[in-house]
């Protein structure tokens, strides 16, 4: 038996991440790269660690760094291993934020303190409010100034 609520749900990620990709990537792809399967996408992402079909604490999202997007999945680098088997992802964007839970399909070290994670995203969510508000105040203790390159 076919489970269209699977494929609904899994039609609503992909049309989330085409979005994003279309929004934030498109500038940078030409033309002929524009059938490639990833994307370039350098962001910081938030993610709530939490366990399958759970809300998660939103107060403790961790930033973590974009690496590639395609409408299959995230990749991200961050500098802990992530040691829940879901999260949920958070895209900030100009039209606010978009909420994602998504199964961790890796977490590989890349030494010198770095892990490269794989996630792929299972469903679109919608935050509750107060969630929003947590998650929104857990941004604030982080210094979101851009920094200017050392000199070489």
């Amino acid at each position: 038996m076919l489970d269209f609520e699977y494929f609904n749900r899994r039609k609503e990620v992909q049309t989330a991440l085409t979005n994003r990709v279309n929004t934030v990537c498109m500038d940078g792809i030409r033309h002929a790269d524009r059938k490639n399967q990833r994307s370039p996408f350098s962001e910081v992402v938030w993610l709530v660690p939490t366990e399958l079909n759970k809300r998660g604490d939103y107060s403790k999202a961790l930033p973590a760094v974009s690496k590639d997007i395609s409408v299959g999945g995230l990749s991200l680098v961050h500098n802990r291993p992530l040691t829940s088997d879901h999260v949920i992802a958070i895209l900030p964007g100009t039209n606010g934020p978009t909420f994602l839970r998504c199964e961790v399909e890796h977490c590989t070290r890349l030494g010198y303190g770095f892990f490269q994670i794989g996630l792929r995203p299972e469903r679109v969510l919608h935050a509750k409010h107060q969630e929003q508000i947590d998650w929104e105040k857990r941004c604030e203790e982080f210094d979101d100034t851009p920094a200017a390159a050392p000199p070489n």
